[in-house]
């Protein structure tokens, strides 16, 4: 994308580098290095000194996932899954 959109050309670029590996299930990437949209903002929160804001972000994407996938096979969410628990964990 930005390198398509030269109206972004302007803006700073910032190399991620994460050690991690996605967690994102919704959609497969051939390459272990390459993050939703959601990660990344994620990882910028986690790289802005916000790390808590960064591991709620990757609880609600974790709850999303979660829900998006029991949906998608007719099965019920699992409330008190390890999903949920981690986003209450954070809330509190």
């Amino acid at each position: 994308m930005f390198r398509k959109s030269p109206y972004l050309n302007h803006l700073p670029v910032l190399s991620l580098a994460s050690e991690q590996i996605s967690r994102y299930k919704l959609r497969r990437s051939r390459r272990d290095d390459h993050f939703c949209t959601s990660e990344v903002a994620a990882l910028c929160l986690d790289l802005a000194g916000e790390p808590l804001a960064a591991q709620t972000l990757e609880a609600y994407l974790d709850v999303f996932t979660h829900h998006y996938l029991r949906a998608k096979n007719q099965l019920p969410v699992q409330w008190d899954g390890e999903a949920h628990a981690r986003l209450c964990e954070l809330a509190t």
